[in-house]
């Protein structure tokens, strides 16, 4: 399984689609325009931490399998968690740009969200 670290990176219309990844670390990343996770496997941790999104972000479909999973202390832009499914611990916390109807059809086994809305 591949780990990504990817700190401190500006990402322009990031990619990562119907992937399978170990360990992900975008930890106080930027990402600019259009991302998407949309599909992908995370097996291991992900984090990230401060990281920025000034752009849609969509994780339609995306699977954190059995990691922990962060995001924390960010802006996020319109997000898509359709159908995702988290089913490690799930921490997400003061975060701006996020409602919970972001999460429609999302499926989460352990979390704590805090989830800031306007």
């Amino acid at each position: 399984m591949h780990a990504i670290d990817l700190t401190g990176a500006v990402l322009v219309d990031f990619q990562l689609v119907s992937c399978e990844v170990g360990h992900a670390r975008f930890d106080s990343a930027i990402f600019e325009g259009d991302t998407s996770f949309a599909g992908t496997r995370f097996f291991e941790e992900v984090s990230f931490r401060t990281a920025v999104f000034r752009g849609r972000a969509e994780f339609m479909e995306a699977r954190f399998e059995k990691p922990r999973l962060r995001i924390d202390d960010h802006l996020l832009g319109p997000a898509v968690f359709g159908g995702t499914v988290f089913e490690g611990f799930t921490y997400i916390e003061h975060v701006k740009g996020l409602s919970p109807g972001d999460f429609d059809g999302a499926t989460f086994a352990v979390s704590r969200p805090d989830v800031a809305t306007p």
